[in-house]
Protein backbone atom coordinates (compact mmCIF):
# COMPACT_ATOMS: atom_id res chain seq x y z
CA UNK A 1 0.00 0.00 0.00
CA UNK A 2 1.30 3.51 -1.31
CA UNK A 3 2.06 6.35 1.73
CA UNK A 4 -0.99 8.46 0.53
CA UNK A 5 -3.17 5.52 0.56
CA UNK A 6 -2.59 4.10 3.81
CA UNK A 7 -3.07 7.90 5.09
CA UNK A 8 -6.24 7.90 3.22
CA UNK A 9 -6.95 4.69 4.71
CA UNK A 10 -7.00 5.77 8.23
CA UNK A 11 -8.55 8.44 8.15
CA UNK A 12 -11.47 7.28 6.07
CA UNK A 13 -11.85 4.41 8.39
CA UNK A 14 -10.83 1.63 5.73
CA UNK A 15 -8.93 -1.28 5.95
CA UNK A 16 -5.07 -0.71 5.42
CA UNK A 17 -1.73 -2.22 6.19
CA UNK A 18 -0.40 -0.75 9.00
CA UNK A 19 -0.98 2.57 10.94
CA UNK A 20 0.38 5.52 9.05
CA UNK A 21 3.34 7.99 10.56
CA UNK A 22 4.72 11.25 10.77
CA UNK A 23 7.08 13.27 12.49
CA UNK A 24 8.62 16.72 12.24
CA UNK A 25 12.59 17.53 13.31
CA UNK A 26 14.34 20.62 14.60
CA UNK A 27 17.54 21.55 12.50
CA UNK A 28 19.65 20.26 15.19
CA UNK A 29 17.68 17.05 15.20
CA UNK A 30 18.24 16.24 11.76
CA UNK A 31 22.19 16.90 11.75
CA UNK A 32 21.69 13.72 14.14
CA UNK A 33 19.57 11.91 11.64
CA UNK A 34 22.47 13.17 9.02
CA UNK A 35 25.19 11.26 11.09
CA UNK A 36 22.91 8.00 11.88
CA UNK A 37 21.77 7.30 8.51
CA UNK A 38 25.46 8.76 6.94
CA UNK A 39 23.53 11.04 4.50
CA UNK A 40 22.43 14.80 4.67
CA UNK A 41 19.67 13.99 2.11
CA UNK A 42 16.23 14.64 3.93
CA UNK A 43 14.33 12.69 2.00
CA UNK A 44 15.98 9.56 2.00
CA UNK A 45 15.90 9.65 6.11
CA UNK A 46 12.33 10.35 5.79
CA UNK A 47 12.41 7.22 3.25
CA UNK A 48 14.12 4.90 5.92
CA UNK A 49 12.10 5.99 8.64
CA UNK A 50 8.81 5.05 6.76
CA UNK A 51 6.91 8.50 7.44
CA UNK A 52 4.15 8.74 5.22
CA UNK A 53 3.24 12.23 4.83
CA UNK A 54 4.99 14.92 3.16
CA UNK A 55 4.99 18.42 4.07
CA UNK A 56 4.90 22.05 1.83
CA UNK A 57 5.26 25.40 3.09
CA UNK A 58 5.10 28.73 1.30
CA UNK A 59 8.37 30.48 0.72
CA UNK A 60 8.69 33.83 0.52
CA UNK A 61 8.13 36.16 -2.53
CA UNK A 62 11.11 36.47 -5.16
CA UNK A 63 13.35 38.97 -4.38
CA UNK A 64 12.53 38.88 -0.52
CA UNK A 65 15.67 38.39 1.73
CA UNK A 66 14.98 36.76 5.40
CA UNK A 67 16.28 37.97 8.27
CA UNK A 68 18.24 35.49 9.90
CA UNK A 69 17.80 34.88 13.41
CA UNK A 70 18.48 31.36 14.15
CA UNK A 71 22.39 30.26 13.74
CA UNK A 72 22.17 27.04 14.20
CA UNK A 73 24.48 25.28 11.51
CA UNK A 74 23.01 23.78 8.44
CA UNK A 75 19.95 25.39 9.17
CA UNK A 76 17.71 23.49 6.25
CA UNK A 77 16.26 25.69 3.36
CA UNK A 78 12.39 24.81 4.71
CA UNK A 79 13.69 25.68 7.94
CA UNK A 80 14.39 29.79 6.86
CA UNK A 81 11.72 29.61 4.38
CA UNK A 82 9.18 29.04 6.90
CA UNK A 83 10.87 31.29 9.75
CA UNK A 84 11.27 34.07 7.29
CA UNK A 85 7.78 33.94 5.65
CA UNK A 86 5.56 33.60 8.77
CA UNK A 87 7.95 36.33 10.73
CA UNK A 88 9.72 38.73 8.85
CA UNK A 89 7.50 39.82 6.30
CA UNK A 90 5.03 41.13 8.60
CA UNK A 91 7.41 43.02 10.82
CA UNK A 92 7.17 41.02 13.85
CA UNK A 93 10.64 40.88 15.51
CA UNK A 94 12.72 38.07 17.13
CA UNK A 95 16.12 37.07 18.74
CA UNK A 96 17.92 34.10 19.35
CA UNK A 97 17.63 32.84 22.65
CA UNK A 98 21.30 31.74 24.94
CA UNK A 99 21.14 28.28 23.03
CA UNK A 100 20.07 29.35 19.41
CA UNK A 101 17.07 27.01 19.43
CA UNK A 102 14.58 28.88 19.94
CA UNK A 103 13.51 32.75 19.62
CA UNK A 104 12.62 35.73 21.88
CA UNK A 105 9.90 38.32 20.27
CA UNK A 106 11.30 41.73 20.66
CA UNK A 107 8.91 43.82 18.62
CA UNK A 108 4.69 43.82 17.68
CA UNK A 109 4.00 46.14 14.87
CA UNK A 110 0.91 46.48 16.02
CA UNK A 111 2.06 48.06 19.16
CA UNK A 112 3.28 50.68 17.04
CA UNK A 113 0.81 51.36 14.21
CA UNK A 114 -2.72 51.66 13.89
CA UNK A 115 -3.90 48.59 12.37
CA UNK A 116 -5.56 50.76 9.21
CA UNK A 117 -2.01 51.98 8.60
CA UNK A 118 -0.69 48.34 8.92
CA UNK A 119 0.29 46.37 5.69
CA UNK A 120 -0.22 42.84 4.89
CA UNK A 121 1.76 40.76 2.58
CA UNK A 122 0.74 40.25 -0.41
CA UNK A 123 -0.58 37.32 -0.90
CA UNK A 124 -0.44 36.89 -4.26
CA UNK A 125 3.38 37.90 -5.03
CA UNK A 126 5.39 35.69 -6.95
CA UNK A 127 7.03 32.97 -6.20
CA UNK A 128 5.54 31.72 -3.12
CA UNK A 129 4.42 28.80 -3.78
CA UNK A 130 6.29 28.07 -6.96
CA UNK A 131 9.02 25.17 -4.72
CA UNK A 132 5.78 23.81 -2.91
CA UNK A 133 3.86 23.34 -6.68
CA UNK A 134 6.96 21.02 -7.80
CA UNK A 135 7.43 19.14 -4.77
CA UNK A 136 3.40 18.32 -4.79
CA UNK A 137 4.09 17.35 -8.53
CA UNK A 138 7.09 15.20 -7.51
CA UNK A 139 5.68 13.45 -4.33
CA UNK A 140 1.21 13.19 -4.81
CA UNK A 141 1.59 9.70 -6.37
CA UNK A 142 3.37 8.25 -3.69
CA UNK A 143 2.76 10.14 -0.54
CA UNK A 144 0.05 12.43 1.34
CA UNK A 145 0.60 16.28 0.97
CA UNK A 146 0.28 18.45 3.56
CA UNK A 147 0.38 22.02 3.09
CA UNK A 148 1.80 24.10 6.05
CA UNK A 149 -1.09 27.16 6.89
CA UNK A 150 1.36 28.15 9.80
CA UNK A 151 0.12 29.65 12.60
CA UNK A 152 -3.45 30.39 13.32
CA UNK A 153 -5.69 33.77 14.23
CA UNK A 154 -5.14 33.58 18.25
CA UNK A 155 -0.78 33.14 17.37
CA UNK A 156 -0.76 35.13 14.53
CA UNK A 157 -2.77 38.05 16.24
CA UNK A 158 -0.98 38.53 19.87
CA UNK A 159 2.30 37.77 17.36
CA UNK A 160 1.46 41.32 15.56
CA UNK A 161 0.24 43.04 18.89
CA UNK A 162 2.09 41.78 21.79
CA UNK A 163 0.33 38.80 23.77
CA UNK A 164 -0.34 41.03 27.16
CA UNK A 165 -1.87 43.65 24.44
CA UNK A 166 -4.06 41.44 22.67
CA UNK A 167 -5.45 39.34 25.91
CA UNK A 168 -6.48 42.69 27.27
CA UNK A 169 -8.10 43.77 23.78
CA UNK A 170 -10.30 40.34 23.99
CA UNK A 171 -12.07 42.29 26.75
CA UNK A 172 -11.42 45.79 26.45
CA UNK A 173 -11.16 47.02 22.87
CA UNK A 174 -12.84 44.29 20.59
CA UNK A 175 -14.23 45.97 17.96
CA UNK A 176 -10.07 46.33 16.90
CA UNK A 177 -9.96 42.57 17.85
CA UNK A 178 -12.40 41.75 15.21
CA UNK A 179 -11.09 43.82 12.53
CA UNK A 180 -8.09 42.32 13.22
CA UNK A 181 -9.19 38.75 12.70
CA UNK A 182 -11.40 39.02 10.13
CA UNK A 183 -8.15 40.59 7.49
CA UNK A 184 -5.99 37.97 8.94
CA UNK A 185 -8.98 35.37 8.30
CA UNK A 186 -9.11 37.02 4.73
CA UNK A 187 -5.54 36.73 3.99
CA UNK A 188 -5.14 33.12 5.76
CA UNK A 189 -8.04 31.79 3.31
CA UNK A 190 -6.56 33.12 0.44
CA UNK A 191 -3.23 31.25 1.62
CA UNK A 192 -4.93 27.86 2.07
CA UNK A 193 -6.59 28.31 -1.46
CA UNK A 194 -3.18 28.58 -3.27
CA UNK A 195 -2.58 25.26 -1.37
CA UNK A 196 -5.30 23.31 -2.54
CA UNK A 197 -4.95 24.63 -6.03
CA UNK A 198 -1.23 23.24 -6.22
CA UNK A 199 -2.80 20.01 -5.23
CA UNK A 200 -2.36 18.84 -1.23
CA UNK A 201 -4.44 16.83 0.25
CA UNK A 202 -4.79 18.25 3.88
CA UNK A 203 -4.35 21.84 5.22
CA UNK A 204 -2.28 21.84 8.69
CA UNK A 205 -3.31 24.84 11.39
CA UNK A 206 -2.32 25.77 14.37
CA UNK A 207 -2.94 27.52 17.12
CA UNK A 208 -2.28 27.00 20.46
CA UNK A 209 -5.03 27.51 22.45
CA UNK A 210 -3.98 24.79 25.83
CA UNK A 211 -2.01 25.01 28.68
CA UNK A 212 -0.52 21.69 30.45
CA UNK A 213 -3.37 22.25 32.81
CA UNK A 214 -5.53 23.79 30.47
CA UNK A 215 -7.40 26.61 27.96
CA UNK A 216 -5.09 30.14 27.37
CA UNK A 217 -8.56 31.82 27.21
CA UNK A 218 -11.83 31.47 28.44
CA UNK A 219 -13.99 28.95 26.28
CA UNK A 220 -16.90 31.95 26.32
CA UNK A 221 -13.75 34.17 24.60
CA UNK A 222 -13.02 31.21 22.43
CA UNK A 223 -16.55 30.75 21.29
CA UNK A 224 -16.97 34.20 20.52
CA UNK A 225 -13.93 35.58 18.89
CA UNK A 226 -12.28 31.93 17.60
CA UNK A 227 -14.56 29.17 16.63
CA UNK A 228 -16.97 31.34 14.40
CA UNK A 229 -13.87 32.45 12.43
CA UNK A 230 -12.55 28.72 12.55
CA UNK A 231 -15.88 27.70 10.61
CA UNK A 232 -15.67 30.19 8.24
CA UNK A 233 -12.24 29.51 7.68
CA UNK A 234 -12.45 25.24 7.46
CA UNK A 235 -15.83 25.71 5.76
CA UNK A 236 -13.85 27.18 2.69
CA UNK A 237 -11.14 25.00 2.65
CA UNK A 238 -13.74 21.95 2.77
CA UNK A 239 -15.18 23.23 -0.59
CA UNK A 240 -11.72 22.65 -2.15
CA UNK A 241 -11.73 19.37 -1.02
CA UNK A 242 -8.80 19.20 1.49
CA UNK A 243 -8.92 17.76 4.83
CA UNK A 244 -8.02 20.22 7.80
CA UNK A 245 -5.78 18.92 10.53
CA UNK A 246 -5.69 21.62 13.67
CA UNK A 247 -2.55 22.08 15.91
CA UNK A 248 -3.44 22.93 19.36
CA UNK A 249 -0.93 21.83 22.32
CA UNK A 250 -2.15 21.46 25.82
CA UNK A 251 -4.97 20.56 27.95
CA UNK A 252 -7.68 21.73 25.26
CA UNK A 253 -10.99 19.11 26.31
CA UNK A 254 -13.68 21.73 26.87
CA UNK A 255 -13.33 23.40 23.31
CA UNK A 256 -13.05 19.84 21.14
CA UNK A 257 -16.50 19.77 20.68
CA UNK A 258 -16.23 23.34 19.00
CA UNK A 259 -13.35 22.42 16.72
CA UNK A 260 -15.36 19.38 15.76
CA UNK A 261 -17.87 21.64 14.76
CA UNK A 262 -16.24 24.02 13.13
CA UNK A 263 -14.83 20.95 10.68
CA UNK A 264 -11.45 19.75 12.05
CA UNK A 265 -10.70 16.38 10.40
CA UNK A 266 -7.78 15.51 12.64
CA UNK A 267 -6.83 16.41 15.55
CA UNK A 268 -3.10 16.78 16.68
CA UNK A 269 -0.99 16.17 19.09
CA UNK A 270 -3.15 14.66 22.01
CA UNK A 271 -0.54 15.17 24.73
CA UNK A 272 -1.01 12.23 26.74
CA UNK A 273 0.64 14.39 29.47
CA UNK A 274 -2.76 17.04 29.50
CA UNK A 275 -4.97 14.63 28.03
CA UNK A 276 -5.84 10.85 28.19
CA UNK A 277 -5.74 9.77 24.86
CA UNK A 278 -8.30 7.05 25.48
CA UNK A 279 -10.79 9.37 26.62
CA UNK A 280 -10.32 11.11 23.93
CA UNK A 281 -10.64 8.42 21.62
CA UNK A 282 -14.05 7.08 23.34
CA UNK A 283 -15.42 10.47 23.12
CA UNK A 284 -14.91 11.69 19.53
CA UNK A 285 -12.82 8.73 17.92
CA UNK A 286 -16.25 8.21 15.17
CA UNK A 287 -15.96 11.80 14.35
CA UNK A 288 -12.29 13.15 13.98
CA UNK A 289 -8.66 11.41 13.26
CA UNK A 290 -5.86 11.73 15.69
CA UNK A 291 -2.49 12.66 14.81
CA UNK A 292 0.73 12.55 17.38
CA UNK A 293 -0.43 11.14 20.68
CA UNK A 294 3.52 9.95 21.32
CA UNK A 295 5.20 11.75 24.19
CA UNK A 296 7.96 14.60 23.38
CA UNK A 297 7.66 15.26 27.51
CA UNK A 298 8.43 12.21 28.77
CA UNK A 299 9.03 9.00 26.83
CA UNK A 300 10.95 10.06 23.51
CA UNK A 301 13.23 12.25 25.70
CA UNK A 302 13.95 10.22 28.85
CA UNK A 303 12.89 7.00 28.39
CA UNK A 304 14.52 3.43 27.13
CA UNK A 305 14.07 2.25 23.43
CA UNK A 306 11.78 -0.32 25.25
CA UNK A 307 9.78 2.30 27.00
CA UNK A 308 9.08 3.73 23.59
CA UNK A 309 8.18 0.54 21.89
CA UNK A 310 5.45 -0.03 24.80
CA UNK A 311 4.13 3.53 24.04
CA UNK A 312 4.04 2.57 20.46
CA UNK A 313 2.20 -0.74 20.74
CA UNK A 314 0.02 1.01 23.46
CA UNK A 315 -1.23 3.38 20.91
CA UNK A 316 -2.06 1.02 18.46
CA UNK A 317 -4.00 -1.03 20.46
CA UNK A 318 -5.97 1.77 22.10
CA UNK A 319 -5.99 3.95 19.29
CA UNK A 320 -5.54 2.90 15.98
CA UNK A 321 -7.41 0.00 16.02
CA UNK A 322 -10.05 0.86 13.83
CA UNK A 323 -7.80 3.69 11.99
CA UNK A 324 -8.59 7.15 12.93
CA UNK A 325 -4.64 7.84 14.30
CA UNK A 326 -1.42 8.93 12.27
CA UNK A 327 1.26 8.17 15.06
CA UNK A 328 4.19 10.71 15.29
CA UNK A 329 5.95 12.73 18.04
CA UNK A 330 3.87 15.27 19.59
CA UNK A 331 5.26 18.14 18.65
CA UNK A 332 8.94 19.28 16.79
CA UNK A 333 11.81 16.92 17.63
CA UNK A 334 14.97 18.43 19.15
CA UNK A 335 18.18 17.42 19.71
CA UNK A 336 17.55 16.63 23.57
CA UNK A 337 15.65 13.42 22.29
CA UNK A 338 17.63 10.31 21.87
CA UNK A 339 18.28 9.11 17.92
CA UNK A 340 17.70 5.71 19.46
CA UNK A 341 14.21 6.29 20.70
CA UNK A 342 13.23 8.15 17.17
CA UNK A 343 14.31 4.92 15.52
CA UNK A 344 12.51 2.71 17.51
CA UNK A 345 9.21 4.53 17.18
CA UNK A 346 9.63 4.58 13.58
CA UNK A 347 11.02 1.04 13.64
CA UNK A 348 8.11 -0.47 15.85
CA UNK A 349 4.78 1.27 13.74
CA UNK A 350 6.57 -0.65 10.50
CA UNK A 351 7.05 -3.93 12.59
Amino acid sequence: MKSRERVLASIERRDFDRIPADGWFRPEFWIKLHDHFNTENNEDILKALGTDIRQVVMDPPKGFEPEKVLTVQNISKDFENFYATVWDEWNIKRKAGSTDEYWHFTHHPLEHVELDEFEFPNIHAQGRFDRASDLVKEFKNEYFISGNGSIGLFEHGWALRGYRNFIRDLYTNQKFIERLLDRLLEWKIEQDKYFADIGVDMIFLSDDLGMQTGLMLSPDIIRKFFIPRYRKWFGELKKKNVFVMFHTDGNVEPIIPDLIDAGIDILNPIQPECMDPIKIKKLYGEKIAFHGTISLQKTLPFGSTSEVKKEVMDRIETLGFDGGLILAPCHTVDQHVPVENVITLYDTIRE
